[in-house]
């Protein structure tokens, strides 16, 4: 994995969103560790209720970063994002 140069706070012109994204792509395609099991002993979430939560958390995400991008082409006026909402 490389290493992420910082990005100074106010540096103009950097689309943190895109970022964000390469970041994670960057860190899922090279994890090594050791893959669980999704489920717990005697929880009543099957792994499919995992699964469908994580892709709703997914397409909450790709909507805000549509709402990023439609921000700054002036189409909407306020945005409210999920991100670090999870829970």
């Amino acid at each position: 994995m490389s290493v992420a140069q910082p990005i100074p706070a106010r540096q103009k012109n950097v689309n943190r969103a895109e970022v964000c994204d390469q970041n994670f792509k960057e860190f899922v395609q090279n994890w090594r560790g050791r893959v669980n099991p999704a489920l717990l002993a005697g929880g009543l979430c099957s792994e499919h209720d995992f699964g469908e939560l994580f892709e709703s958390q997914l397409i909450s995400r790709h909507l805000d970063l549509m709402a990023r991008v439609l921000r700054v082409q002036n189409k909407v006026f306020y945005t409210i994002g999920s991100s670090g909402h999870e829970g």
